[in-house]
Order: structure tokens, then sequence, then C-alpha cells
């Protein structure tokens, strides 16, 4: 693993990325509906970089599809995703070793935000996410908080865990905190790396139904058909009114966000190296 860059052809058809994508999304599709299932090995997804970028590129994949009217996102087993993945910490570990960390946050930060940025600008019909459980250590729950409409198992938790890991939290998930619970409570949270049950994500708006686990995904395509037999323009419109608070956020503070991040990191990175 020496990049954390992946060739992509955004011009694929449905059977090309469905393939192409296989190994880390179960992708199908019905008259519109299309689901995208993230997963390692057919189970709970890890966390790695890579992640970022190949959410984007399949992002951006489906949002080329004309024939795509409604997408689902979500996750294998009984959690969004799990811890990071070992050999993206080895590559992490070399990095730090060779002097070449502080580049690669930089770069990180880059893919980081392409993966935002694929689910805000890229995809232009109504997105449902259906989040399936607790995301492990890492956070980055959030990305699925930026679809239209949000359904959660009872037992998903909420959270940015940066702080508590001396790390700045500006790698997105303050930011959609900021932006959905009010800045001032956003702070406590970020700070203390408090939980945020689905109970009091339903009350606060994080997300907008809770559906046990094994009803979540038939809840989401039920959504998903009373929402396509609406008229195509009004539901590219409507999806098109929603997006525009979130664009506005990121495109206001998302680079001062994760630039923070990357500089906290560096910061860190260097401190280490001194000691050594």
């Amino acid at each position: 693993m020496e990049s954390i860059k992946r060739e992509f052809e955004p011009n694929l058809s449905f059977e090309e990325y469905k393939a192409y994508y296989r190994d880390r999304f179960e992708i199908k599709r019905e008259n519109g509906i299309i689901e995208v299932k993230m997963h390692t090995n057919g189970g709970v997804s890890t966390w790695e970089m890579t992640r970022h970028s190949e959410w984007a590129d399949v992002l951006t994949a489906v949002g080329n599809d004309t024939e795509n009217e409604v997408l689902i996102l979500t996750a294998a087993g009984d959690k969004f995703k799990s811890g990071m993945d070992p050999e993206f910490m080895k590559f992490v570990a070399k990095k730090m070793q060779d002097g070449s960390m502080q580049s690669l946050l930089f770069d990180m930060v880059q893919v980081q935000n392409r993966f935002y940025q694929a689910l805000v600008w890229n995809v232009d019909i109504p997105t449902i996410s259906a989040i399936n459980g607790p995301g492990g250590e890492g956070g980055h729950m959030e990305f699925a908080l930026l679809s239209d409409y949000r359904i959660c198992a009872p037992d998903v938790v909420f959270s940015d865990p940066h702080f508590l890991m001396d790390q700045v939290p500006g790698g997105g998930a303050f930011l959609v905190l900021q932006n959905t619970i009010g800045p001032m409570r956003a702070n406590y949270y970020a700070y203390t790396g408090a939980e945020i049950n689905a109970d009091k994500a339903l009350d606060w708006g994080l997300v907008d139904e809770i559906a046990e686990r094994e009803a979540l995904l038939t809840r989401a395509w039920e959504i998903a058909r009373e929402i396509i037999k609406k008229p195509r323009a009004v539901r590219r419109l409507t999806h098109e009114i929603m997006r525009r608070p979130l664009r506005r956020m990121l495109n206001a503070d998302l680079n001062m966000h994760t630039a923070m991040n990357a500089w906290g990191g560096s910061i860190m990175v260097a401190q280490m190296s001194a000691e050594e």
C-alpha cells in the first residue's frame, strides 16, 4: 500500500462500476433505486484512508449514471464500520519512520474532503442513509448524516473522538455537529467525546427515524419507493434545495476544519519525532 490514491474512471455503466467496486461495495438497483452497501469481505467494513477516495469515486459513478433516481447508502453487518484497518496503521507507522508523515497528512486531507464533496455535489438525486449500527473507533459517522433522509438502528451512537485522541476535531464530524445540533452544544461533544445515542439523535434532528436493524433496509426502500413516485423534475429539484445548506457549510468551513486537523497532526508528528 504505497499510495492512498486509486485509479478511477467515472463514466462507467452500472454493470461496470458494480463489478469494479464489488470488493468494497455491494451494489444493487431496482427500478431506478440504487443501494450501495459498504463492506469488507462481505462483513463489517474496516475503515482505512482509501475508504474516503473509494466512497468519492463510487458516488461519482452513481451520480454520473442517469438511470439512478434514488440512492440508499448503508453498510454490511451490525456496525456502520469497525476500527481502523491494521494494514493502514502499518502504512502510517512506516510514514512516521521515514519522515514523510507530514506530507501524508495533507494528502489525506485532500482525499478526505472529496468524500464529503462527492455526496453533496456529485449526486443529484434524493439520498437516504440506512445507518445499520455504531461506527467503531475513529468516528466518521457524520458521512451518513449528509443524506437527505436518515434512518438508524437503535444502538447507533454519534461522537467526535478526535480531541480525546490528542487530535484537532477538524475531520468533518465536528463541522457537521456544529451545523446540526448547534455550535455550543457541539463544543461539549468535541471536548468530552461523549456519545449521542439514537434517541437523542432523533430528538435533535441528526436522524429522522429509528428502525430495528432487521427492518432498516426495508424501511429505507419503502421511503425510496414513495419518493420515486413523484415526477422526476420535482424529485431532483427538491433534492437540489436540500443540498443548498450543506454546500454552503462545506464551502465556508470544510477546508479550514480539515486544514486545522492536518496542521495539528503535523505538529504532533514533529513533537514525536523530536522526542525520539
